[in-house]
């Protein structure tokens, strides 16, 4: 026999803004009922809760409090999760696609196999985030804090991260193809095979990065920083070196003599 059960989310401020009971009642269950009856999920409160499938399409959910929370296979698609919590959140297989998390917190955030394209993460926080086989194709992620992030077999084609900060980021096998990370900060990262070709790296600073087998292929490196990189192997056919400044780089197994050193 099921237990009759009345589960209500409360926002950040603890006023309830939905209440529902029947029996095998689960926050996932409410939480979908409130969504499909338009209530107001603005701060909703869903710390820790395991909501697995969950359909939020277009939801309003600023500010809402995901820390902790278990989000395995949840449609966010289109939704704001604008100045959103989702520290410590665990989004595999979660579909960001078009959500708007513009100065959202994601550190610590697990996301394998997640879907980010065309999302807006203007100003988010996802220092230390773990992006594992996961699509970022086409977001913004300006001004974004990266810092220590863990970057492994992710699509970034096309994503801008204008002025974003990768400082300490681990780096694998992960793809910016036409990606536009001018003035970008990647000092004291870690770059192994990761595909860089067609992306605008203007400004960009790599100082102290070790850069191992990376395609910087017809990329854009004006006036970029590589002091004191190491590079091994990397393939800089047709690359814009002007003004690129290589002071104390250490540069292993290169040939630049096929890249573009004038303006």
């Amino acid at each position: 026999m099921m237990t009759r059960m009345k589960i209500e989310i409360k926002d950040t401020s603890g006023k309830t803004l939905f209440a529902h009971e029947e029996d095998g009642n689960t926050i996932r269950k409410t939480l979908q009922i409130a969504y499909a009856s338009k209530a107001s999920l603005e701060k909703a409160d869903l710390a820790g809760a395991h909501i697995i499938g969950v359909d939020l399409t277009n939801a309003n959910l600023t500010g809402a409090n995901f820390a902790g929370a278990y989000l395995l296979k949840a449609n966010l698609t289109g939704a704001n999760l604008t100045g959103a919590n989702l520290s410590d959140a665990g989004l595999t297989r979660a579909n960001f696609s078009g959500a708007d998390l513009s100065g959202a917190d994601l550190r610590h955030a697990h996301c394998f196999r997640a879907i980010f394209d065309d999302a807006r993460l203007v100003g988010a926080n996802l220092e230390e985030i773990l992006f594992d086989l996961t699509n970022v194709v086409g977001a913004n992620l300006t001004n974004a804090n990266l810092v220590s992030a863990r970057l492994r077999n992710t699509f970034f084609a096309d994503a801008i991260l204008v002025d974003a900060n990768l400082s300490h980021a681990d780096i694998m096998e992960t793809r910016f193809i036409g990606a536009n990370l001018a003035g970008a900060n990647l000092t004291a990262s870690a770059c192994r095979g990761a595909y860089l070709k067609n992306a605008n790296l203007e400004r960009a600073n790599f100082s102290g990065a070790m850069v191992y087998h990376v395609d910087f292929s017809h990329a854009i490196l004006g006036s970029a920083n590589l002091s004191g990189a190491k590079i091994t192997r990397g393939d800089f056919t047709g690359t814009h070196l002007a003004g690129v400044d290589f002071s104390e780089a250490a540069l292993h197994d290169v040939d630049l003599s096929k890249a573009i050193h004038r303006i």
